[in-house]
């Protein structure tokens, strides 16, 4: 649970919304792409696969950024 807290908050131990959400919305990503293979039985594509997940990691680190307080 200490490492779970630790990627979803900042350095003074608030959670952010950006992170719970980037990751809430990878976790997403994967389990959609394992149901529509599993269960619905469509090809895994890697290339699309790869870049999908790209993107929604790089939304996750413009939001990050977006988000940090200056300094």
């Amino acid at each position: 649970m200490n490492a779970l807290k630790t990627m979803l908050s900042d350095a003074t131990g608030t959670y952010e919304i950006a992170k719970a959400s980037g990751a809430l919305v990878v976790l997403t990503y994967l389990g959609l792409a394992i149901y529509a293979v599993v269960v619905k039985g469509q090809t895994f594509d890697p290339q699309s696969f790869g870049i999908g997940a790209g993107a929604v990691i790089a939304a996750m680190g413009a939001a990050l950024k977006l988000t940090q307080k200056p300094a």
